[in-house]
C-alpha cells in the first residue's frame, strides 16, 4: 500500500530542491526562503501521492485537493512575509548559535526535505482505501473546514490590529486572540486532525495519526510557539508575561480573571 518508489524519488527530489536553496541562502543571507518552499513542496508531494494512491477517485480527489488548498494559502502567506522581512529572527538566531558554521545550516536544510515527505504521508493515508463512509468523510471535511476557517479569521484579526499605527508593537487581544496566545496555530492543528478522521477506514490510519501529533509536536515544541513565545518575551516584557498569565498559550480559552500583571 505504501508507493515506496515514488516515495524515494519524491524525497530525493525535495533534496535536490532544498539543497539548491541552500547554496542560494549561502549568497543572500536570508535561509528563511526554506519555509516558503517547504510549505509548496509539501503540499505538491501530498498531491502526487494521493493521486497515486490505491485507492477510489473521490478519496484522492478530495485529500489531493484539501491539501492543496492548504500549501496554497500557507505557502502565499509565507512567501508576502518573506517578501517584506527576508531576514528571519528565528534564522538569525540559529545562525548565531551555530557560529555561522553553514554545514549545520546544511543539515537543518536536509531535514526539511525529509519533513515534505513525512508530512505528505497523512495525505496518502486519507486517500488509501474504499469508498468513504458518509460519517468519516463529512466529519473530516467540517474538522478541516473549522481549522481553516480558523486560521483565517486569527490571521486577519491579527492583521487589523497591526494595521492601526498605534498598536505597532502592542499585544492583540482581540478576537480569538483574547483566548488563545496563539489561535493560529491552535486551528493549524485542528486542520491537521482531519486527516486521521479521513484515513480512519484506510490501511494506512497509523500515518495519519502519527502525522497529526508530529505536527502537535512540532508546533508546541519546536518551531512554532516556542519562538514565538522567546521574541515577545524580548520585546515586550512584562506586557507579555501579563498575556501569559491571562491567556491560555494554545487551546482557546476563556481568559483567567485576577491574572497579576
Amino acid at each position: 500500500m505504501i508507493p515506496w518508489t515514488t516515495l524515494f524519488i519524491c524525497l530525493t527530489a525535495a533534496i535536490l530542491i532544498m539543497l539548491g536553496l541552500w547554496f542560494r541562502q549561502r549568497q543572500t543571507g536570508y535561509p528563511a526562503v526554506v519555509d516558503v518552499f517547504w510549505a509548496f513542496m509539501t503540499a505538491g508531494i501530498a498531491i502526487a501521492l494521493a493521486l497515486m494512491a490505491e485507492g477510489t477517485t473521490a478519496r484522492k480527489v478530495v485529500a489531493a485537493s484539501l491539501i492543496g488548498l492548504w500549501g496554497l494559502r500557507l505557502g502565499t502567506h509565507l512567501a508576502r512575509r518573506y517578501t517584506r522581512h527576508p531576514d528571519d529572527s528565528r534564522y538569525i538566531a540559529m545562525k548565531e548559535r551555530w557560529n555561522g558554521k553553514e554545514r549545520y545550516m546544511l543539515g537543518f536544510f536536509m531535514l526539511q526535505a525529509l519533513a515534505c515527505v513525512i508530512f505528505a504521508l497523512p495525505v496518502l493515508a486519507a486517500a488509501t482505501g474504499p469508498e468513504w463512509p458518509w460519517p468519516l468523510l463529512v466529519g473530516g471535511l467540517t474538522v478541516a473546514l473549522i481549522g481553516k476557517l480558523g486560521v483565517h479569521v486569527s490571521d486577519q484579526q491579527l492583521r487589523r490590529y497591526l494595521a492601526v499605527e498605534s498598536n505597532r508593537g502592542g499585544i492583540c487581544r482581540n478576537g480569538l486572540w483574547s483566548w488563545s496566545r496563539h489561535p493560529n496555530y491552535f486551528f493549524e492543528w485542528v486542520f491537521w486532525c482531519s486527516w486521521p478522521i479521513l484515513a480512519a477506514d484506510g490501511p494506512l490510519w497509523y500515518l495519519a495519526l502519527a502525522g497529526m501529533l508530529l505536527m502537535l509536536f512540532f508546533l508546541l515544541k519546536v518551531s512554532g510557539i516556542p519562538h514565538v513565545e522567546r521574541e515577545a518575551l524580548r520585546k515586550r516584557g512584562d506586557a507579555w508575561r501579563e498575556y501569559q498569565a491571562s491567556t491560555n498559550a494554545f487551546i482557546p480559552w476563556p481568559p483567567r480573571r485576577g491574572a497579576s500583571s
